[in-house]
């Protein structure tokens, strides 16, 4: 854990424009990693329908950007059912192949959480994604549904408010806080993966016309997370 570089993550839920992301910036974010769709149970999914302004813009103003799916998977195949469709958008928004794609995974629905998550990322990166990593609450790594060594050279970032340990010893983001920078969630970044290197990715002129089910909440509605 040699650096903490702090970064944001955002969803329909914060703005997109140029100005949101340069204060975001001049207060000290050096990243962001932008919602971009989410699994549903019925089978439907979702698009951010704010994600490509909030590339474009995030972008603009330098910062470093990567990507994350809320899974809602129930089995292996729904796992790679639901990475095929983050893929399918990433592509469509113009992310590049060194895009950091992220696996938000905090909600335990598969009788083998880990095995479908790793499914997951696994099928992101046959589909041509190599950075990937998983994203979930502290007590899933710490209680034994998710194991953070069976996830390899991936990142593991975790989520851990009001602690001063996440219980794991191969973390390399730390979801510290949900009233950050902005006023929103804000992460430290231990090995650049989420900060550092190039902006990666381009945004289409006309954007990808989003599926119309209403986004799920992503957090418990305590907003605490242990």
């Amino acid at each position: 854990m040699a650096v903490r570089n702090p970064f944001i993550d955002v969803s329909n839920y914060q703005p997109d424009t140029v100005a949101f992301f340069q204060t975001a910036k001049n207060q000290g974010a050096q990243g962001v990693v932008v919602k971009l769709t989410e699994g549903s149970e019925d089978g439907s999914n979702y698009i951010n329908p704010r994600a490509a302004a909030q590339i474009h813009n995030a972008l603009a103003v330098g910062l470093r950007v990567a990507c994350y799916h809320f899974a809602r998977y129930t089995s292996i195949p729904d796992a790679q059912n639901e990475a095929r469709f983050f893929v399918k958008v990433a592509r469509q928004f113009g992310m590049y192949d060194d895009t950091l794609m992220i696996d938000d995974a905090e909600v335990n629905s598969a009788s083998d959480y880990q095995g479908a998550t790793l499914a997951f990322l696994q099928e992101v990166e046959a589909l041509g994604y190599k950075s990937t990593g998983v994203y979930s609450m502290r007590s899933f790594f710490t209680g034994g549904i998710l194991n953070s060594h069976g996830f390899g050279n991936r990142k593991k970032w975790v989520a851990g408010y009001g602690v001063t340990s996440l219980g794991i010893d191969n973390a390399n983001a730390w979801q510290y806080t949900d009233h950050g920078i902005m006023g929103i969630d804000t992460s430290f970044d231990f090995d650049g993966a989420f900060t550092t290197g190039k902006a990666s990715g381009s945004v289409p002129s006309t954007p990808v016309p989003a599926p119309q089910p209403v986004e799920h909440v992503g957090k418990p509605a305590s907003g605490v997370y242990i």
